[in-house]
């Protein structure tokens, strides 16, 4: 939980002093499979993925209900950080400093249920 919550608020500041690098990551993410830049925007994601899905590969021993769930679990985790993101960035939401935590304990909350 505190690497996520870590996760959550280096990545809400770093978007927020960054809007428009997260601007073309989300462009980028969208793109036609054969675009220049497709395979390069991809081994992004992929490598996000993974380190998160580790995280959480490292949780069963405790939480035995995300084996097998694992994968789903972090693309869920960065999603919902994502979709955070955009809330603050597109002034649907303010940003406020438990922004970070209230995200993870919510998500968490629906894995722990």
């Amino acid at each position: 939980v505190h690497n996520l919550n870590t996760l959550a608020q280096d990545s809400l500041t770093f978007f927020m002093e960054n809007p428009r690098v997260f601007g073309l990551l989300e462009y980028a993410a969208h793109v036609s499979q054969t675009a220049e830049h497709h395979d390069f925007v991809q081994k992004y994601w992929t490598f996000l993925n993974e380190r998160i899905e580790n995280l959480f590969e490292q949780a069963v021993v405790q939480h035995g209900n995300l084996k097998d769930k694992t994968k789903l679990s972090a693309w869920l985790f960065i999603h919902a950080v994502r979709a955070q993101i955009h809330l603050v960035l597109k002034d649907h939401q303010c940003y406020r400093p438990d922004l970070p935590y209230k995200l993870v304990h919510q998500f968490m909350y629906g894995l722990f249920a």
